[in-house]
């Protein structure tokens, strides 16, 4: 596996990561995701230290750009490919993933990131999968 790939592939399973953290941190197995979810975006609107998730979504796709950008130079990414479009469309990707999973949690959520990881990569990667 070239080393970009590799690199965006952790990404999606560290953000997958973050159901098992949940779950241990919050000591149950399943609860409302949805209610959560929404909580979770209402309480932005109002969060007074807001700007650390827009700090991490922000360094999230910054990240993100950076690895398309150097496989793009390594040849491991397609060149016409636009990498800030590329990186909006994979953050887009992740952060839509899990609220889907939120509202169906019987959704094998590491099924799902990995069939996206499929794809993503069918559609940026000089080379198969």
């Amino acid at each position: 596996m070239n080393l970009q790939k590799k690199k965006l592939k952790t990404i999606f399973i560290k953000y997958c990561g973050i159901i098992p953290y949940l779950k241990k941190i919050l000591n149950i197995n399943r609860f409302n995701y949805i209610a959560v979810t929404f909580i979770t975006i209402e309480g932005l609107k109002s969060y007074e230290n807001k700007n650390l998730v827009n700090d991490f979504n922000y360094r999230l796709l910054e990240g993100i750009d950076n690895v398309v950008e150097e496989g793009k130079e390594l040849g491991e990414i397609l060149p016409a490919i636009d990498s800030l479009s590329t990186s909006k469309s994979i953050v887009s990707m992740l952060q839509s993933s899990m609220v889907l999973w939120a509202m169906n949690q019987n959704i094998d959520i590491n099924l799902l990131f990995k069939t996206n990881f499929k794809y993503l990569w069918k559609s940026i990667g000089v080379s198969p999968i």
